[in-house]
């Protein structure tokens, strides 16, 4: 053969199999993991002038119980008292909590080495719960709630974006209580609410004093005038 090695490689290229990644169903046991993520929604103030809105999205891993709250903040004190209606609502903590690489959860990163954000890290001492980062850029590794935000989006949210914020969760809960969570899953073939009677026996209590304990510490700068 007389041809360069870039002609062999550019023609192996065109014949070799594709690596492509393969999906695996990933199932937890009742109490071991929860979800969290957040949804960035299209809302317009009265004005007509778009503002900013959020859905911070929750799910069981085991029972697939959601838990769906809308905010105009993502900063760490709305972050973390939306955690605790959360975890009110289901009744109780899991062991593990999935979260994305947001700076309310990740202060740094190096690979694997995740420095969580002392908020929060004060907050899952208090409910008894290990943080989990996720990989990043790898939605698929916290699926479950991805599809939470999505399903919320779809199927409540839209056609819902004129309401006022108060009107707006209180609206959400009802689709949660009568829609959300009485809907047989797809993947499980039962209906959530159902299944968490059984894993409420798995998941950690909630401490009495941490219901009114969730803080977030904020530093400023100040003159000398003060």
């Amino acid at each position: 053969y007389t041809g360069s090695r870039r002609s062999v490689r550019r023609f192996l290229s065109t014949i070799r199999p594709k690596q492509e990644r393969v999906y695996k169903p990933f199932e937890t046991l009742p109490g071991e993991q929860a979800q969290v993520d957040w949804g960035h929604e299209k809302a317009f103030g009265e004005d007509g002038k778009p503002v900013n809105r959020y859905s911070f999205c929750f799910i069981l891993g085991y029972s697939r119980v959601r838990y769906v709250e809308y905010t105009t903040s993502q900063d760490m004190a709305t972050f973390l008292g939306c955690l605790v209606r959360a975890l009110r609502y289901v009744g109780g903590c899991p062991r593990e909590i999935v979260f994305d690489n947001c700076k309310t959860v990740v202060s740094e990163r190096i690979g694997d080495v995740v420095r969580f954000a002392p908020d929060l890290l004060r907050f899952a001492a208090t409910y008894g719960f290990s943080p989990r980062a996720c990989w990043v850029n790898d939605p698929e590794s916290k699926g479950k709630v991805e599809s939470t935000v999505q399903y919320a989006r779809r199927d409540f949210y839209y056609g819902n974006e004129h309401l006022a914020l108060d009107e707006l969760n209180r609206q959400a809960l009802v689709w949660l209580d009568q829609v959300a969570n009485r809907k047989v899953s797809e993947t499980t073939h039962r209906v959530p609410f159902e299944m968490l009677e059984e894993e409420r026996a798995f998941l950690r209590p909630l401490p009495v004093l941490a219901k009114s304990a969730a803080y977030a510490e904020r530093s400023a700068k100040v003159t000398k005038a003060c």
